[in-house]
């Protein structure tokens, strides 16, 4: 199971950097071929032809800049949640004001991308379902656990044997979310 989590967590990575390279390439390939259309305007000047409209390229442009700031967006949630996700459950259970906290702003981010988007729709399911989640996250506190209370619990989420509450991080619990909301 925690191969499994590990690879969903792998697979979100990796379709962020996919993401983010696809759109950067994009970016400099169109570079090109604005500097070859400025080129091609220059020379219809020349030989005092008529420009041809370049419309579709501004829109082109625009759409490309949107798209890259969507997935550098993607990319500041990410690296802000692996801080959260690395820190040990029994330390940050008594801060889960920070997760919260965590998704208040990118609440408030996510509302100012477009609306449109699949990363602003990704995050908005995401969000939503952690929020919800965030009250249940509340009772998995572990005080006064004993090693069947948390072996109960590893077993009730789905998180693989030979796991310890002190091993156990805030990645470790956020994976989980939804098998705690179901539970």
């Amino acid at each position: 199971q925690k191969l499994k989590d590990a690879g969903a967590l792998k697979s979100r990575v990796d379709a962020q950097e996919k993401g983010l390279k696809f759109v950067r390439e994009k970016i400099a390939e169109f570079a090109d071929l604005r500097t070859a259309g400025k080129e091609l305007q220059e020379r219809c000047e020349y030989f005092r032809v008529s420009i041809p409209e370049m419309n579709v390229v501004n829109d082109i442009d625009v759409d490309l800049r949107a798209h890259d700031a969507m997935w550098t967006e993607y990319e500041k949630f990410e690296t802000a949640l692996d801080e959260l996700r690395a820190e040990d459950w029994l330390t940050f259970l008594s801060r889960l004001y920070r997760f919260e906290d965590f998704l208040k702003g990118w609440n408030e981010q996510a509302s100012l991308m477009d609306a449109g988007g699949v990363v602003t729709k990704y995050l908005a399911k995401t969000i939503g379902d952690w929020s919800t989640a965030t009250s249940m996250l509340k009772v998995v506190r572990g005080e006064g656990y004993l090693t069947e209370h948390w072996n109960e619990m590893f077993r009730l989420l789905g998180i693989p044997k030979g796991m310890t509450s002190d091993k156990l991080t805030f990645g470790d619990i956020l994976e989980k979310a939804a098998a705690l909301t179901a539970k």
